[in-house]
């Protein structure tokens, strides 16, 4: 049986937003800063699966419901998978010219992976598993700029200020030439089983004793984290930060060694088995992530 089918990815998604936004269909593109009509952006592409019928949670549903999955209520349906309307259809064109069908190479190649590994096992075991494999014939900087696009995409929908507060990752979007960003980004990636798919625009947690400001997308294969200011190099997280650096023709066999995780709850960067989590409970300890009240969408924590 497929990692879908087993898991039902498809199921439930937790996001921090309010999805009311994806009604308008006019506004300020996040990624030119133009004003006009906006177009859906699928996020992550619809490659990755995601073109089928959602339902869509929230943070405060899941604590609502005294953190029990099978007790939520409120869920909103949406068709046709994840999106956000906050692209016009000249950038929506742009990255699906330049830049989608590199990254949706690179999810066949984690789709692969997926099916041929225990999943089941590892969910059952409480350590942590990594698998390394290699993705041939990569075109890195094309994945990693749609990486970037769905981040700007996700983020506008709930802060009009999120692209002039990061102007390097609009700019490394806008020109598919543009290489590298500065220090303060960091890019990771892990494979991805589900259950719950997780959509974190940015927030502030502490994570293993470290405070954190990042924003996520998980969804099967990957899970991609930007993290802000502080690296998260204390994680088992894949950091493909250098991928950037590439230019935009290169082709080469990369290699990745990711952690696999898990989406038991809504908490981003929380990768851990069911097993692990039965685990913690029973010790009370209830989750890895900590959230912090107070950041602004350039990274800076407000106490």
């Amino acid at each position: 049986m497929g990692v879908r089918g087993a898991y039902s990815v498809e199921k439930t998604v937790f996001r921090e937003t309010r999805y009311e936004a994806m009604a308008r269909n006019k506004g300020i593109c996040v990624i030119c800063g133009k004003g006009g009509k906006l177009s859906l952006e699928h996020v992550p592409p619809q490659c990755a699966g995601n073109d089928k019928y959602v339902e869509i949670n929230t943070f405060a549903d899941w604590q609502a419901a005294g953190e029990k999955w099978e007790a939520m209520k409120g869920a909103r349906p949406q068709a046709e998978g994840i999106g956000y309307i906050t692209i016009c259809e000249a950038c929506n064109r742009y990255s699906g010219a330049h830049y989608v069908p590199s990254f949706c190479k690179t999810i066949d190649a984690g789709i692969q992976i997926l099916r041929q590994l225990p999943v089941l096992e590892f969910d059952g075991d409480p350590e942590l598993k990594a698998v390394e494999f290699e993705v041939k014939a990569m075109r890195p900087l094309p994945f990693v700029k749609e990486v970037i696009a769905m981040i700007l995409a996700m983020n506008g929908e709930v802060d009009a200020n999120f692209r002039t507060d990061n102007p390097d990752l609009v700019g490394f979007v806008l020109d598919k030439d543009a290489r590298g960003l500065p220090n303060k980004y960091h890019l990771y990636l892990s494979l991805f089983f589900g259950p719950a798919l997780r959509f974190a625009p940015t927030m502030a947690a502490v994570i293993e004793g470290r405070r954190l400001v990042l924003t996520a997308i998980d969804y099967p294969p990957f899970s991609y984290v930007v993290t802000i200011g502080t690296p998260a190099d204390h994680l088992p997280v894949g950091d493909i930060t250098s991928l950037t650096q590439c230019a935009y023709e290169d082709q080469r066999d990369v290699r990745l060694a990711l952690t696999c995780g898990f989406g038991h709850t809504p908490f981003p960067l929380d990768y851990r088995s069911s097993a692990r989590v039965d685990l913690d409970e029973r010790a009370g300890r209830r989750s890895i992530a900590v959230p912090v009240k107070g950041v602004n969408s350039s990274g800076v924590i407000v106490e």
